[in-house]
């Protein structure tokens, strides 16, 4: 059985966002919708992701400077993953190269890097029940 993950879109183009959102909704996963930087963070400190799909083309941030406050919050750390249609490319830092989906049109290749991105947490250990 696959897991249900918890995703955030954060896409300025409410075609491509719907596209995707119904996709992974779809599947059974849990996804929320941010059409901006600022809503993306808002929605980042009032839940926990395990992935965070960003656009490459948002009215008010940057990717990095999505990327960056994600880093910063205090509980969860969601991976973040950036959706590119492929012509800004060039303005990526190298060491965000490995979270490139190059086509946000490949719902296929979304879910798959998300499933990766789970792949590479460490499991969660069951809870310990304590013994008054």
């Amino acid at each position: 059985m696959k897991p249900v993950l918890s995703v955030l879109v954060v896409e300025n183009s409410p075609l491509t966002a719907s596209k995707i959102t119904s996709f992974l909704r779809g599947l059974g996963w849990q996804v929320d919708y941010a059409a901006s930087g600022k809503m993306a963070l808002y929605h980042g400190n009032c839940h926990d992701y395990d992935v965070v799909l960003v656009s490459t083309k948002l009215p008010d941030m940057t990717f990095q400077e999505v990327s960056d406050n994600f880093s910063l919050l205090a509980e969860s750390k969601p991976t973040v993953l950036l959706m590119s249609d492929g012509d800004e490319l060039y303005n990526i830092a190298d060491h965000t190269v490995n979270n490139i989906i190059p086509d946000s049109n490949d719902l296929k290749e979304i879910v798959n890097r998300c499933h990766a991105v789970m792949a590479k947490r460490p499991p969660m250990h069951p809870a310990t029940r304590l013994s008054a």
